[in-house]
C-alpha cells in the first residue's frame, strides 16, 4: 500500500535552456520540483501549454531518478513548474534536467546553481541528443553560466565539430555526459578543470617516414596544372584560417588548422599531390564552417545565394585533346557543388530552422563553394593548355550507359550526377562520376594485408591520365599509412580507403584512355574515331544494344556484298571494252 500523505519530501530548482522557435532566440529558464508523498503521479505546469512530449518526458525523468536511488517510485508525487507564465513548451531536451532535479529532491543533495543542462533522458539514464545548442549555449553564456552539459556524441563527427565551434564562439566549457550518472557528479561537483569538448582537427600522417610518390603518368599528360591547383587550395585555405585566427576564442582551433595545411605541404612536397591538396580542401571547408558561426537565418540565406550565383557563372572552356582532364575534372566538382547547393537550399526554406540548421547547412555551403572555386581554377588552367579542339563521340553513349548501370547500386550524389551528365549527352562527364559511385563497392577483404596487396596491385596498374596517376599514388600513401601505424584499428581504416582509391584510380585509368581514344576533331568532321572499350567482368549490357549491334553487322555484310558486286560488274564492262578496242587497234596494224 501506497504512502499518501502529501508532506513534502524535497524540493530543487534547475537552469534549462530552451529555444523560441520564433525567431531562434535562446532562453534560460528556471524549472523547479516538488516531490510529496504520493501514488506516482507526475505533472507539469507554469506556462500556458505544455505538450504531450514535455509530459511524458518528465515521467520518464521521475521514474528513472527513483530508480537511480532505489526508491519506490509509487511513494511519490512529483509537481514540475517552469517558470514563465507566457510560454508554450514542446519537446523533450528537458528531460535530463528533470532527471536532476528529481534525484535532488528525493535525495536532498544541492545542485550547483551555476550551470546548466540540455538532453532528453531515456528510461536507463541515457542522455540524448537535442538541438539548437547554439542557441541555448548563447543563453547560457548571456546568464553567466560557467558550463553547459550536453549529451555526449561521436567522436570526430559533425555534431562534436559543432559543440567546438558553439565553445569557441561563447568561450564557455561544453561538457559531455553519456548518463544521468555522469551528469550528477557534475551538477553536484564541480572539478577544478572541466573537460569542455575538443575536436582533433589534426592528424598525424608520419610525413617524414613516407617515400616519395613513384608513379608517373604511363602517357603524355599534363601534371603541372595539379600542382597548380594544389598551391592554389592552400592558399585560399591559409587566408581563410588567418581570417579566423582574428576571431575571438578560436585560437586552438586555428592552431590545430594551421598545423593541418602546413603538414599538407609536406604530403605534396613529397609527390602526393591530390593527397595534400585534398587535405587542404577538407580544412578550408572547417574554416569556412567556422568563420561563419555568428550567421543568424537572413545572413545564411545571402551567402547561400551568392555561392549559388558564383558557382552558376562560371563556364567551362573550349575542349581540346590536351586539356580535356582539366576541363571534365572541372565540370565534374561543379556538378557536385550543383547537387549540394539543391539539397541545401530545400533543406534551408523550411518552416522552423534553428542556429544548429543554418550552421549545418552553411557546412555544405562551404563544400559547394570549395568545389566551385576548384573548378573555376581548373577551366583557367584548361584555357592555358594549348591543343587541338575536339568534341567526345557519340560512341561513348554505350560506354557511359554500361557503366552507369553498374553504378546504380550506390545511391548518392555521384550517382545522381553521373544520372545528370548522361541525360545531358556529356557521356564522358558521366563515365567519370560513375566510377567515383562504384568506388563505394563493399571491400573484398577485413584483412589488413590483402587489403593492401589489392591495393598496390590496382594503383601500380593505374596512370592512364594525370587525376588516375593522383588517385593510384594516393592509394599508395595509405598502404604506407596502414604499414606505419601500430594500431590495429587505424591500419584497417587505412588499407580500406587505399583500397577503395585503388579502385577509383583504377577505372579512372581505364575510363581517360576510353575517352582519349574518342575525342574527335572538330576540325575534320570526317573523322570516324576507333572506339577501344574495357568493360568490366560480369558487365550486362541490355538486350536492346545487343539486338542494335546485330542488325547494324548485318546491315554492314549486305552493304559490303553490294558494294563488292558493284565493283565487279565495272571491272567486266572495263575488261570487254579494252578487249574490243584491242581487237580493232590489229585490224588497223593489218
Amino acid at each position: 500500500m501506497g504512502v499518501v500523505s502529501a508532506q513534502v519530501v524535497g524540493t530543487a530548482q534547475i537552469h534549462a535552456p530552451a529555444v523560441i522557435l520564433q525567431n531562434n532566440t535562446g532562453i534560460l529558464t528556471l524549472i523547479r520540483v516538488s516531490v510529496t508523498g504520493g501514488n506516482g503521479t507526475v505533472a507539469v505546469t507554469g506556462p500556458q501549454t505544455v505538450a504531450s512530449s514535455t509530459t511524458q518526458s518528465a515521467s520518464v525523468a521521475a521514474e528513472y531518478a527513483a530508480k537511480y536511488l532505489n526508491v519506490n517510485f509509487n511513494n511519490y508525487n512529483f509537481n514540475y513548474v517552469i517558470v514563465g507564465n507566457d510560454a508554450n513548451v514542446s519537446g523533450p531536451s528537458a528531460g535530463a534536467a528533470m532527471t536532476l532535479l528529481a534525484i535532488s529532491a528525493l535525495s536532498g543533495k544541492s545542485l550547483l546553481n551555476n550551470f546548466t543542462i540540455t538532453g532528453t533522458v531515456s528510461s536507463d539514464g541515457g542522455v540524448g541528443a537535442v538541438g539548437g545548442v547554439y542557441d541555448k549555449v548563447g543563453a547560457a553564456k548571456a546568464s553567466n553560466m560557467r558550463f553547459v552539459l550536453v549529451p555526449a556524441v561521436p567522436q570526430s563527427s559533425l555534431e562534436e565539430e559543432l559543440y567546438v565551434l558553439v565553445q569557441d564562439a561563447y568561450d564557455i566549457p561544453l561538457v559531455q555526459v553519456v548518463n544521468i550518472s555522469s551528469a550528477w557528479n557534475y551538477a553536484t561537483s564541480m572539478p577544478s578543470i572541466l573537460p569542455g569538448a575538443s575536436y582533433t582537427f589534426y592528424t598525424d600522417y608520419m610525413v617524414g617516414s613516407l617515400p616519395n610518390a613513384q608513379l608517373a603518368c604511363s602517357n603524355a599528360c599534363n601534371q603541372q596544372g595539379l600542382s597548380s591547383l594544389a598551391n592554389f587550395t592552400i592558399g585560399i585555405t591559409r587566408a581563410a584560417i588567418e581570417n579566423l585566427s582574428r576571431e575571438s576564442g578560436f585560437y586552438n582551433t586555428s592552431t590545430q588548422l594551421s598545423r593541418e595545411v602546413a603538414q599538407s605541404t609536406s604530403i605534396i612536397s613529397r609527390g602526393y599531390i591530390y593527397v595534400g591538396s585534398n587535405f587542404a580542401f577538407l580544412t578550408y571547408i572547417d574554416t569556412f564552417y567556422m568563420l561563419n558561426h555568428a550567421t543568424d537565418f537572413t545572413k545564411g540565406l545571402d551567402t547561400l545565394n551568392a555561392v549559388q550565383s558564383y558557382c552558376s557563372a562560371i563556364t567551362p572552356g573550349k575542349l581540346t585533346n590536351l586539356n580535356y582532364e582539366y576541363v571534365l575534372g572541372g565540370e565534374l566538382r561543379q556538378y557536385w557543388a550543383s547537387y549540394t547547393l539543391n539539397n541545401t537550399v530545400n533543406n534551408y526554406n523550411v518552416s522552423s530552422i534553428d542556429t544548429d540548421e543554418i550552421l549545418t547547412n552553411l557546412r555544405s555551403v562551404g563544400t559547394a563553394n570549395a568545389w566551385c572555386r576548384a573548378a573555376n581554377f581548373m577551366y583557367q588552367t584548361a584555357a592555358n593548355i594549348s591543343g587541338t579542339p575536339v568534341a567526345e563521340s557519340q560512341s561513348l553513349k554505350n560506354v557511359a550507359a554500361a557503366k552507369l548501370d553498374q553504378a546504380s547500386q550506390y545511391p548518392g550524389m555521384y550517382l545522381n550526377t553521373a544520372e545528370l551528365a548522361y541525360k545531358q549527352g556529356n557521356y564522358a562527364l558521366s563515365m567519370l562520376a560513375s566510377a567515383y559511385a562504384s568506388s563505394f563497392a563493399p571491400v573484398p577483404s577485413t584483412s589488413v594485408t590483402a587489403l593492401i596487396s589489392d591495393a598496390t596491385r590496382l594503383a601500380n596498374n593505374s596512370t592512364y591520365g594525370a587525376w588516375a596517376t593522383q588517385f593510384a599514388n594516393e592509394a599508395l600513401f595509405y598502404v604506407y599509412e596502414a604499414q606505419l601505424t601500430t594500431d590495429p584499428t587505424t591500419a584497417l581504416s587505412y588499407a580500406t580507403t587505399a583500397y577503395q582509391t585503388a579502385l577509383l584510380a583504377s577505372q579512372i585509368s581505364n575510363d581517360t584512355r576510353i575517352i582519349q581514344e574518342n575525342l574527335v576533331n572538330t576540325s575534320a568532321t570526317t573523322t570516324i574515331p576507333v572506339v577501344t572499350t574495357t568493360i568490366p567482368a560480369g558487365t550486362t549490357f541490355p538486350v536492346e544494344l545487343q539486338a542494335g549491334t546485330l542488325v547494324l553487322i548485318i546491315v554492314l555484310l549486305v552493304i559490303s556484298v553490294m558494294l563488292l558486286a558493284v565493283v565487279l560488274g565495272l571491272l567486266v564492262v572495263l575488261i570487254r571494252a579494252q578487249a574490243k578496242q584491242n581487237k580493232r587497234a590489229t585490224r588497223r596494224a593489218r
